[in-house]
């Protein structure tokens, strides 16, 4: 069923009792004890929110610091790739340059040798046949103009081969520093590309990592974005469901006190004659061997309900105003009343556990939480020292102890003011 539904129900049941009784007691305390589970969960989902709206801002701000390195990263990496296509265009051009210098040289090379060669070939005739030759020059010639010609074409040809042969030596050479120099040119370009290509690829994995942890603090973000609203969506059911319950609250409230003061008038009217028989009725039950005698009672006529450690006082704590004295001491430890009255409610209350609650009149009235067990029960008079339970852990509690409130006319009071 829905809280809300519940709500109206309770409310409904609030409105329509009649007296203080037992079931009301009950009900005003199960609903202040929910009131304060409900003010707890809204301080828990409270604080959740703003750790859950610090972490959102860390990582914003890594976010935004990542984006600026990434942004510096990727700039660089763009100069390094323009800069290595380049480097890889320079190379294939030189490559190609120098696969066509060493193809010439080669060229040039084969040229030089067959000169030399045929130039070697036709000194040689010459030397070996060269009286032979001579004479045969003089014997064909027809006149002396044409023996002048005759060795003059002779000495054309051999200068021509000799020229020819240092012409193809020179552009040999002068191939072979082209070469060399596109060889020294190749290497530099080949040793900056490799130095280019591995900084590009630093850089880039740079850019990936950081890319890479971007994304991962933006999912981050998106995940505690959705709990944030979640424990958003959760606070504003709990502050309603809690805004519900003190409106309830305040109304149990105000019929306590209407019940009281019926009790005070009831109280105040003459008494009807009793029968004489020699006795006088007598309600309080007397106190047995387990009642030890009360310590001493304070200005307000009230005594400790037990011997330990006070671990939670009166007042704000977690986002609420805790309505009572927690104290600590070992399970099974006895709990006394606080002073003589009447039990006006003794069982289960919910997050309260066990719960004994006593009025003493005149408006005062004590409780008391999270008994292991109960040792008296609704309408008995009790007196101040008496056992009325034991320490223990029931309900909403974190350790044994003993949740003590005191209540005037129905609203918690600091218990420390009356001890």
């Amino acid at each position: 069923m829905a809280p809300r539904v519940l709500l109206l129900l309770l409310l409904g049941l609030v409105l329509a009792a009649p007296a203080l009784g037992e079931g009301l007691g009950d009900r005003k305390h199960a609903v202040d004890k929910r009131i304060g589970a409900l003010q707890a969960r809204i301080a828990a989902v409270g604080a959740k929110e703003d750790a859950l709206a610090g972490e959102i801002s860390t990582v914003t701000e890594r976010i935004r610091a990542l984006e600026g390195r990434v942004g510096g990263v990727a700039t660089r990496l763009g100069v390094l790739e323009r800069d290595l296509a380049l480097y890889r265009e320079r190379l294939a051009r030189l490559t190609e340059l120098f696969r066509l210098q060493t193809d010439r040289y080669r060229f040039l090379e084969r040229q030089h040798a067959l000169a030399i060669k045929r130039l070697n070939s036709r000194l040689v005739r010459i030397y070996q046949s060269e009286s032979v030759e001579t004479l045969e020059v003089v014997l064909a010639a027809a006149s002396f103009s044409e023996l002048l010609e005759s060795f003059e074409y002779i000495n054309r040809v051999g200068a021509q081969d000799e020229r020819i042969a240092s012409a193809v030596e020179e552009a040999k050479q002068e191939s072979r520093a082209a070469l060399q120099r596109t060889r020294r040119t190749k290497a530099v370009v080949v040793s900056a590309t490799r130095a280019t290509a591995v900084r590009t690829a630093q850089v880039r994995e740079a850019r990936d990592r950081l890319l890479a942890e971007q994304g991962q603090l933006a999912s981050a973000r998106s995940a505690k974005l959705d709990a944030v609203g979640d424990v958003r969506r959760r606070k504003a059911d709990y502050l309603s469901e809690a805004a519900s319950l003190a409106e309830v609250s305040e109304q149990l409230g105000g019929q306590i006190r209407a019940s009281q003061a019926r009790a005070q008038a009831a109280a105040s009217a003459p008494e009807p004659a009793q029968e004489s028989s020699g006795e006088t009725a007598h309600t309080e039950t007397p106190a047995s061997a387990s009642t030890p005698a009360p310590a001493s009672a304070s200005s307000s006529g009230l005594v400790w309900p037990v011997s330990g450690t006070v671990t939670s006082s009166f007042g704000a704590r977690w986002g609420r105003i805790h309505q009572g004295l927690d104290i600590a001491a070992s399970s099974g430890t006895p709990i006394r009343a606080a002073a003589s009255g009447t039990v006006i409610s003794s069982g289960w209350m919910g997050a309260y556990g066990n719960l004994v609650v006593i009025d003493h009149g005149g408006g005062l009235a004590t409780a008391y939480a999270h008994n292991s067990s109960n040792a008296v029960s609704a309408g008995q008079r009790v007196s101040q020292g008496q056992t009325i339970a034991s320490i223990g852990c029931t309900g909403s509690c974190t350790g044994p102890h003993v949740h003590f409130e005191v209540r005037v006319n129905g609203s918690p009071v600091d218990p420390l003011g009356y001890l």
